[in-house]
Formats: structure tokens, C-alpha cells, sequence
């Protein structure tokens, strides 16, 4: 759709004064807050049009414009795709990207995005799909306790199983894993079949004990952080519909997993979805990667009438200093 600038602007700023007030948008209003230079009359012509164009709508004959779902699309897509994003260091100042404290990390990170916001934020770190194993290494703590330690160039997995080795038996195992494991990412050691050789073949155990270990500290430290759920009802004239789809989804932030777990663009924005997971709600996702390669999203979760230009200048902040914090993790190895 080719509009003009000054349709853009208008359709801009019936959606800001919308987000501000909750209410229908009239000509005379974006007269005097917006366009002093141009006449009631044009501006009511120009709002006509970009309702034919199924950009606005207006409740009845009298009342002012809103934005519609695709109003809203447009003005995210077309409008506000060249937004830069704000300098946000403090907000990740510090960021950990290791395994070992990774969950609490994404925590604290999703807090500090929800308050920037005002909204409920999400994110999603995908480090094992990242994180490549170094080594394995096995500590005799007691008789019959080992320390099973997975070394990767974004930190180290631990954990303790009951274990009667001696010494050297430890050892031949811990060649033996190291030597499978080596240059596997994690997720690659969850999704691949390997093929156990005849002279390691009476260390299976251990080798199934890694897989378990691997698995069990993934759903530990890899779930999705949602935080600032009472954000929802904080905003103007909240629609119970929303609520009730936002609390949903936060009852299974799982759900989240096909908008968090892919490799979709840099900024993404799902509004108004039928699908159920967002419908009635807006999701604005910002990708950030790692050595190229996307490893996870910070997003909000929001109505549709949202201020998309604060959410994506902020995530865009946050997606580009996650970025380089992440890689400045590999420099440092």
C-alpha cells in the first residue's frame, strides 16, 4: 500500500492519541495537537480515505477514528521499521550469558525490560543451542558420589550422581566422554544418535547419565521468563478480553515457544492473531544473536493499542547489546 506522508502521519498520530486516551480520534483533535497547518476539512478527507483503505474505523457516525488491526500492522511495518534502537546498557549492564546462572539472568533482564516498557515482558535465551562442549570431567567427592561437570565455551553444567569408581575407572570414562562429546553443542548431544563403540560400550551408563543430566538442566535454566504480568492491568481502559488471553498464555509459557524459538526478522510483531495464542493481544519480539546466529528473543506482551514506538526502540536496544554481550562472552575464551 503506497501511502502518502502526510496519510502516514495522520494514520501515526491517530494511533499515538488513540494509545494515549483509549478513545476514538477526531479531526479536530489532530488539528490542534498535530497538523495547526492544515484545515479540519482536509484532515476529516484524509481520515476518510485511510478508512476506506480498512486502516481506520469510527464506532458510529459522530465519533472520532481508530486504528484497525491492520492500521496497526501498517504503521508497525511500514512506518516504524527504520527506528533506531535506544542505548540500553544499563538495562543488560553486566548480562552473565553462562550456563550456570543463565535462568536467573534472564530473569532479572526480563524485569528490567518490563519496567522500561510498562508492559509484560518475555525472553528466551536458547544457549544450548550455542554452547559447545570443551570437555567432561569426573571428581570423586566420596565413596560413592562423583561430581560430573560438563565444560562448554559458555560455561559449566554440574551436577551430582551416585557413583562406586575407583580413580582410574573415572578417568578412562572421562577420556572416553570427552572424546564423544568434544565440539558437540548441547543440543546436538540431545539430538543425535551415537554410536557407541564396542570398548566404551560397559560406560553406557554414564553416557545415558550425561544425556539425563544434559536434559534435566535444560528445563531448569533454559524456560522462557515472563515478568510484569500485572503490567496488564495497568493500561488504559484494559479490555477484559485481553486480560483474559494474556493470563492464559502466562499460564503456559510454553505457548510462547513458536514466536520465541524461531528465526523469524530482527523486530517481529504479532497483533490481533486468530490462532488463540495472541488474539486480542500484541507480541513484540526483537531476535538477538550470537555469532551470527539467533539464540533467543526479548519481547512485550500487550494490547493491541500499544506504543509500538516505545516497545521496539527499547527491544531494539536490548537485541543489540544482548548481541554483543554474547559474542564478548566468545571473545573472552
Amino acid at each position: 500500500m503506497n501511502l502518502s506522508e502526510r496519510k502516514r502521519k495522520i494514520l501515526s498520530a491517530v494511533i499515538s492519541e488513540n494509545e494515549k486516551t483509549g478513545e476514538p480520534v477526531s479531526s479536530k483533535q489532530l488539528q490542534g495537537e498535530h497538523f495547526s497547518d492544515i484545515s479540519p476539512a482536509t484532515i476529516r478527507g484524509e481520515l476518510a480515505t485511510l478508512e476506506e483503505l480498512g486502516l481506520l474505523w469510527h464506532p458510529h457516525t459522530s465519533s472520532g477514528r481508530l486504528p484497525t488491526t491492520d492500521g496497526i500492522k501498517f504503521y508497525v511495518n511500514e512506518i516504524l521499521t527504520s527506528l533506531e534502537g535506544k542505548k540500553l546498557d544499563s538495562v543488560v549492564k553486566n548480562f552473565n550469558a553462562n550456563l550456570d546462572n543463565v535462568s536467573n539472568e534472564l530473569k532479572l533482564t526480563a524485569q528490567k525490560i518490563s519496567e522500561a516498557t510498562n508492559y509484560t515482558a518475555v525472553l528466551y535465551l536458547g544457549l544450548y543451542d550455542l554452547a559447545k562442549i570443551e570437555k567432561v570431567k569426573l571428581l570423586k567427592v566420596s565413596s560413592n558420589l562423583t561430581l560430573v561437570a560438563i565444560l562448554t565455551d559458555y560455561g559449566v553444567l554440574e551436577d551430582f550422581i551416585e557413583l562406586k569408581l575407583e580413580e582410574n575407572e573415572l578417568n578412562e570414562i572421562e577420556k572416553s566422554l570427552s572424546s564423544i562429546f568434544a565440539g558437540k553443542t548441547l543440543r546436538d548431544i540431545q539430538n543425535s544418535n551415537f554410536l557407541i563403540t564396542q570398548e566404551i560400550e560397559r560406560y553406557k551408563f554414564m553416557f545415558d547419565l550425561i544425556l539425563k543430566m544434559v536434559a534435566k538442566k535444560e528445563e531448569e535454566s533454559n524456560r522462557i521468563e515472563i515478568e510484569g504480568k500485572s503490567k496488564i492491568l495497568s493500561q488504559k481502559n484494559t479490555d477484559l478480553t485481553f486480560v483474559k488471553n494474556a493470563m492464559e498464555v502466562f499460564e503456559e509459557p510454553d505457548s510462547l515457544a513458536p514466536i520465541l524459538k524461531n528465526d523469524s526478522p530482527e523486530i517481529s510483531v504479532e497483533i490481533g492473531s486468530d490462532d488463540g495464542l495472541v488474539k486480542d493481544c500484541a507480541i513484540v519480539t526483537a531476535s538477538y544473536k550470537a555469532n551470527g546466529k539467533v539464540v533467543g528473543k526479548a519481547g512485550v506482551i500487550g494490547p493491541v493499542r500499544m506504543d509500538y514506538k516505545k516497545v521496539i526502540e527499547t527491544l531494539a536496544g536490548i537485541s543489540r547489546e544482548l548481541s554483543k554481550q554474547l559474542d564478548d562472552v566468545k571473545e573472552q575464551k
